[in-house]
């Protein structure tokens, strides 16, 4: 420390960035999907002129950071009949996972009139428009036909008044194709024609936090605190779904108000608090005196309300709804953003309606007579029809094709579940080669809480696989060969593999799963999907590793840019490379009895001629002999003015 004498202000220069490099993460998983609720890219909903979430949110937001499973289920919801998704995550957790992205995916595209939307119902406040029916409409029916159909179909709610004039039923409406205007939900009378359809602007909307049609089972109990007053009472209970045992979900607002300047202001209030509903409301406030909605009992009809027209948007889903590929943002392009994952799973791009067979949870009894098995269907719940499946090859190309354009991360390709049997699975091995991803077979059979009694339901592995990765990764280090480690909540295997059958798959890169006699369900395999003839990345973990140390070393590195082009700054490359990877070393991650023998670092005059300094570059070449039956793999950093620059050979 320097020594002052005088009294005074000193400046003393103190170099912030360290010249050590520093691991990257590995276990960061990310899952693309279908999820029961949560974030969705609506980009024209942020020029609606109303203060909403994805008004305020940005692209990489939409990718959920989370860290157990409780947080996706605050987050994503819970099990769905057409998402396999949830299953994945809740594998991913229970072997070892401890941080993941969840990116939603769904049909949002502004031309698609069966895309996903928010359940929704509305204070009537002004009578807008009416029509009349021009067919019959029957008990049940989710359409009207009514002569005005276009114009009752802008409004936030709709009354029907029967041929007496008494009002009958009060829906929200969806949308108008021609004279058919959608409601959304189910009418409980029938009318004749000539019935009328009167069409309120509300100046406050109750919606669901998310899109979807779990939205549609939210009830919310109005209790007016005086006669036609602004001030209410409000109980929100979300009915049950498919999902057992029941979850229930409630929430109470003791007081809100209508009133925009009362501090009880229900958007005020509820928006920042609820996890289930907010009020939607202009960006600008009225001004004092301004005449707002008053609670009217008449309209609420018994005070409790159910929101309606939420849908998943599932059963016109594409592949670039996945992928992203057109452009837009949604899938895969918003994962691109996150620099922290490094193993990518989409089970959903292969899935398919699944057949969930009845498993007893305990062994029967010797004398109990057997139990047989029985496909079981479940449905979709109301409000959104059956989910549509996608090309799963395009999927799986995208997948790649990210992983070998970052080169910071690898995908875990699911097969498609009728790929099976050893001519099936071989065929479909000659269409895919990358270094970067990896696959497993068979798939899995896991507990179904959409099913009582402990039947199960096969899922594709990546999301369990995903957790032994990670598991793998912090107890030993990315190097370790992610295999030999047994699967947690896994009830059976979808397929037995044999030795035998084993002997043709493992050698063309098909990872195998299989089931030992007192050591549980194994991940028996570490290949990649790497090229036949590419035996030096023949492995998973090696291309995991390079990564690693690639992405570490110009992560770390960048301090070097625009520094003098000296011996020191190439002796201090060369040291802080070399004490990095003589870490990995002694971790086991290379091989050799000494670091020489397990990397070299060349950083001087040989790779760095005086006609490459000239042009402003920095050459530092690594070798590491990586602890696997290979030679040397090389690869090069050149330090650009731009930036940092990796190539392999």
């Amino acid at each position: 420390m320097p020594v002052y004498l005088t009294p005074g202000v000193y400046r003393r220069p103190k170099r912030t960035d360290a010249d050590d490099v520093r691991l990257v993460r590995t276990d960061v998983a990310a899952f693309v999907g279908c999820t029961e609720r949560g974030p969705l890219p609506f980009p024209e909903r942020k020029s609606e002129g109303i203060d909403l979430p994805e008004s305020r949110m940005r692209d990489e937001d939409l990718a959920v950071r989370l860290t157990s499973w409780d947080e996706y289920r605050a987050t994503f919801g819970g099990f769905i009949a057409d998402a396999f998704l949830p299953y994945a995550v809740r594998g991913f957790f229970e072997n070892g996972g401890r941080t993941c992205y969840v990116v939603r995916v769904a049909s949002v595209r502004a031309d698609d009139p069966k895309r996903a939307a928010y359940a929704r119902w509305g204070f009537p406040s002004e009578l807008v428009g009416s029509g009349d029916l021009i067919s019959q409409a029957v008990s049940g029916a989710r359409a009207v036909d009514v002569d005005n159909a276009a114009a009752i179909a802008g409004c936030d709610l709709v009354e029907i008044v029967d041929a007496a004039g008494s009002p009958s039923e009060r829906h929200v409406p969806v949308r108008a194709d021609g004279t058919r205007l959608a409601l959304g939900g189910p009418l409980r009378g029938s009318y004749a024609v000539g019935s009328t359809v009167r069409g309120y602007r509300s100046a406050l909307v109750l919606e669901a936090t998310s899109a979807g049609a779990w939205g549609n089972r939210i009830r919310a109990t109005i209790t007016p605190l005086a006669d036609e007053t602004t001030e209410f009472g409000l109980l929100l209970d979300v009915a049950s779904g498919l999902e057992r045992p029941i979850r229930r979900e409630t929430e109470l607002y003791r007081r809100l108000s209508l009133e925009p300047n009362d501090p009880a202001y229900a958007p005020l209030v509820v928006n920042p608090r609820s996890k289930l509903i907010r009020f939607r409301a202009p960006l600008e406030r009225p001004q004092p005196g301004t005449r707002v909605v008053r609670i009217d009992p008449t309209l609420i009809g018994d005070r409790q309300v159910a929101l309606e027209g939420g849908a998943d948007g599932l059963s016109t889903l594409i592949a670039d709804d996945f992928t992203g590929e057109s452009g837009k943002l949604c899938g895969l392009r918003i994962i691109e953003l996150v620099d922290e994952v490094s193993v990518l799973c989409a089970p959903d791009a292969v899935f398919e309606r699944p057949v969930r067979v009845l498993a007893p949870v305990v062994p029967n009894p010797p004398c109990a007579p057997p139990v047989t098995t029985s496909a079981v269907p479940v449905t979709s719940p109301p409000g959104d029809e059956r989910r549509q499946t996608t090309p799963p090859d395009m999927v799986s190309a995208a997948l790649i094709a990210q992983c070998e354009r970052l080169r910071d991360r690898v995908a875990i390709i699911d097969l498609p579940a009728a790929v099976r049997g050893i001519r099936s699975l071989q065929s479909w091995r000659g269409s895919v080669a990358s270094r970067f991803a990896a696959t497993y077979y068979p798939w899995l059979a896991v507990s179904d809480p959409l099913q009582p009694d402990g039947r199960a339901v096969t899922i594709p592995p990546s999301g369990h696989v995903a957790g032994i990765y990670a598991q793998l990764d912090n107890a030993y280090g990315v190097h370790w060969p992610p295999a030999n480690a047994a699967l947690n909540g896994v009830i059976d295997l979808a397929d037995t593999v044999v030795t035998a059958q084993q002997d043709q798959l493992n050698p063309i890169g098909i990872n195998v799963l299989r089931s030992f006699p007192g050591r549980g369900i194994r991940v028996w395999g570490a290949r990649s999907l790497a090229a036949l003839d590419d035996s030096d990345w023949r492995f998973i973990h090696v291309r995991r590793l390079m990564s690693m140390i690639e992405e570490s070393v110009e992560t770390s590195m960048q301090w070097t840019v625009f520094e003098p082009h000296d011996d020191a700054l190439r002796l201090t490359l060369v040291h802080a490379l070399s004490v990095f990877l003589t870490q990995i070393w002694h971790k086991g991650g290379l091989q050799g009895s000494t670091p020489q023998e397990a990397y070299f670092v060349r950083c001087d005059d040989t790779n760095n001629p005086q006609a490459a300094v000239d042009t402003g570059q920095l050459v530092c070449q690594v070798g590491v002999a990586v602890a696997a039956p290979m030679e040397f793999l090389v690869f090069e950093i050149r330090q650009k003015p731009e930036g940092a620059e990796v190539i392999e050979s």
